[in-house]
């Protein structure tokens, strides 16, 4: 948890209080722009309260009784074998079983993974019908973005995603779902005839991910005199290198808001506080592992 260790932390907080009133969000973004950072916040926040973000917005803001909590359900598609068609589906399986026994499930630990996908998904019904849940269902595409150039593997995979999405909709208690990734899903019709609202291009969670240039002089305020004398810039200087590198994303459909790439930003204040290494405007981001394929371009 961030808030445990000596980080420095850009509160974006009251957003989530705005997402969370929607029951079914899907947020696509570039990689490295925190998308499992925000999953791990609404886990802590649905899983266990607000009690370790005092201080910050969301506190405050919080839609739920400070004793109210759901089971969280949360699967990272990054994490679950997508080149291989012959172990993901089981992979999804174990996936599905490790994050219900986390979640306070341990009787599913006892489910027959050699049944048909849909047969297997049958068993947690009688959870979700006992259960408000919330599921956060992180880099959704992955299995199809490593198949992308495999027609056969790819419609295999999406078939198999489709069986899962199609029971997920049907559940009957849920509190919140939270679906992200890359790609829009609207190019693969695995979400057809879901209610739920795509967000990645709304003006008012424009800024949800990434910084804008208020963040950064506002929570990097101590390190920015710092980088202006060890670069030999003045302020407005400094801040048109990084407007250069790492400006330019755009997550309305109005142009209104641009903000910058948080790892790159991240990094780059780092080697600013780094008693060892000298500053410079590296390509972090795409220099960052999986963060050069095609999607990323």
């Amino acid at each position: 948890m961030l808030t445990d260790g000596n980080f420095l932390i850009v509160d974006k907080t009251a957003k989530i209080a705005e997402l969370v009133a929607w029951p079914l969000v899907f947020f696509a973004r570039p990689r490295r722009m925190g998308k499992s950072t925000l999953c791990s916040m609404l886990e802590e926040l649905f899983a266990h309260g607000t009690s370790r973000f005092a201080g910050k917005k969301i506190y405050d803001l919080w839609p739920e009784a400070k004793d109210c909590t759901y089971p969280v359900i949360r699967l990272s598609f990054n994490e679950i074998a997508g080149e291989d068609l012959s172990k993901f589906e089981l992979s999804l399986k174990d996936t599905l079983v490790i994050a219900f026994s986390d979640a306070g499930f341990p009787e599913v630990e006892s489910f027959d993974k050699n049944e048909l996908l849909c047969v297997f998904l049958e068993n947690f019904e009688g959870i979700a019908q006992q259960h408000w849940l919330v599921f956060l269902i992180d880099e959704w595409d992955v299995p199809l973005s490593n198949n992308i150039d495999k027609e056969d593997d790819f419609n295999l995979l999406k078939e198999t995603l489709s069986t899962f999405y199609s029971w997920l909709r049907d559940l009957p208690k849920l509190r919140f779902v939270l679906v992200t990734g890359i790609m829009r899903y609207h190019e693969t019709t695995l979400f057809l005839d879901q209610d739920i609202q795509d967000l990645s291009m709304a003006p008012a969670f424009a800024d949800l991910l990434g910084y804008t240039q208020e963040d950064i002089e506002h929570a990097f305020a101590d390190y920015i005199p710092l980088a202006c004398e060890q670069l030999h810039l003045t302020k407005d200087e400094l801040f048109e290198r990084l407007r250069t590198h790492y400006d330019g994303f755009c997550f309305d459909y109005n142009a209104s808001v641009k903000v910058y790439c948080p790892y790159a930003i991240n990094k780059f204040f780092s080697l600013v506080k780094s008693t060892t290494e000298v500053p410079y405007f590296g390509s972090f981001w795409m220099n960052s592992a999986n963060a050069s394929g095609r999607f990323e371009n």
